[in-house]
């Protein structure tokens, strides 16, 4: 009895979750949206997408200053990084001279990034899915004001973090971690 009871919670865990139509692939797939000198970026988690925002900035470049791949999984990678920003003089006209965010010498931004070419958006999206069923599931849920954050893992290992709104009771977005 307690298998079936088991089954039972696990498929209406998995009808239950409902996703903010379109906004959690954008976030997690598409191109990078924000990038901020106190955060950097905040979406961006396709590694290409991640790539070409510094790319075709005009504020920030990239300083990679270090890439992790995952230890049992393909593709994902724990990059940490600096924003490279050139110092503008007077008149806000580019000096040839670089500053970094954040400073040499304090904590670099962290990210969590996937390799399309080795797992596809399509890949990425199905493992968090599952990573988010999971966390429901085993109740792997922080309460944060408007939202809960919930951490899972899906099939192949890779663990993930998302957001559920607490009044739609939708998952805004989910990203992969290390």
């Amino acid at each position: 009895m307690e298998g079936k009871i088991k089954g039972i919670e696990a498929s209406l865990a998995k009808d239950n979750i409902k996703y903010k139509e379109g906004y959690y692939v954008e976030h997690l797939t598409g191109e990078v949206e924000k990038c901020t000198n106190r955060h950097g970026v905040s979406d961006g988690h396709n590694y290409d997408q991640f790539k070409k925002y510094f790319d075709n900035s005009d504020q920030y470049k990239l300083e990679e200053v270090k890439r992790v791949e995952h230890s049992d999984i393909k593709g994902i990678y724990d990059i940490e990084y600096r924003l490279k920003i050139e110092t503008k003089d007077y008149r806000g006209q580019g000096t040839g001279e670089f500053k970094f965010v954040p400073k040499e010498g304090k904590d670099p931004l962290r990210k969590t990034v996937y390799d399309p070419s080795v797992i596809s958006n399509e890949q990425i999206i199905k493992l968090g899915k599952e990573a988010m069923e999971d966390g429901l599931l085993k109740k792997q849920i922080d309460e944060l004001g408007y939202q809960d954050k919930i951490w899972g893992t899906s099939s192949n290992g890779l663990k993930f973090e998302g957001f559920r709104n607490k009044e739609t009771g939708e998952i805004s977005n989910f990203y992969p971690v290390i």
